[in-house]
């Protein structure tokens, strides 16, 4: 591994504050209330300092957009070198996705914000290639799962149905139903009392209904979910519960 001069160091350490503050002002000020003066002010540099690494807001945005999608795609690919049946490997991605939301609600809401806003006109090639690149490998795990299901016969594609298709439904509806929980829509008033489950159960209805097997009647994907938790994720497993023991005094 090459090693960092300390100049080196010191600049990627701001970068990372950079990215830190602009999350935080983005939270609390929206897409136009960000400016490049308001991260200057908050970190208490000169503004010409912030430009030194990026040129606009938008690229900041963009980099910040991508580390968090590189932190949640460690995760899923984890996920996806569960010991399991193809079936499972994909519960353990959904896992993957759920544990990250929950330890990360304020990083994923930052990810649903910049998706809101067109920021694409204004950044470099370069830098919104390395964010796609972040998120379109998270369905490119999920197709190479779904392609090995039907090569060993626990899955049977539909006639006009694709693999793609399969990936994007399961993507859509964890996509947009953590969404709107990080959004704290009053999911409760409409009768979801259990959000996280609901869009668990979901995508068990969209796999029994493509016949990939073992379908939940023939399998306990609890039990899946407990193994996937303890052997992957047993730290992150071991923070939320710190955290909800905080949370109760």
């Amino acid at each position: 591994m090459l090693k960092l001069t300390r100049k080196q160091r010191e600049l990627v350490q701001r970068e990372e504050l950079i990215l830190d503050v602009t999350r935080d002002l983005l939270l609390d000020r929206g897409y136009h209330g960000l400016t490049m003066d308001r991260i200057a002010e908050a970190m208490e540099y000169s503004k010409g300092t912030i430009y030194q690494h990026f040129p606009c807001k938008e690229e900041v945005l963009t980099e910040l957009s991508t580390r968090i999608l590189q932190e949640r795609l460690e995760m899923f690919e984890r996920a996806a070198q569960f010991d399991g049946r193809t079936r499972e490997r994909m519960v353990a991605i959904g896992e993957a996705g759920e544990i990250f939301v929950r330890l990360h609600p304020d990083d994923f809401r930052t990810l649903q914000i910049i998706k809101a806003e067109v920021i694409t006109r204004k950044v470099s090639e370069e830098r919104l290639l390395k964010m796609k690149d972040a998120e379109y490998r998270v369905l490119l795990l999920m197709n190479g799962i779904i392609h090995e299901a039907i090569a060993l016969g626990d899955l049977t594609l539909l006639p006009g149905k694709s693999v793609e298709e399969i990936s994007f439904g399961l993507w859509a509806m964890t996509d947009g139903g953590y969404g709107n929980i990080v959004r704290g829509m009053p999911l409760g008033e409409i009768g979801i009392r259990e959000p996280f489950r609901s869009v668990m159960n979901v995508c068990e209805v969209l796999g029994d209904g493509y016949g990939w097997k073992p379908l939940t009647s023939e399998w306990d994907y609890e039990a899946t979910r407990a193994r996937v938790r303890a052997t992957l994720f047993a730290d992150e497993m071991r923070e939320l519960e710190r955290r909800n023991l905080e949370e109760c005094g």
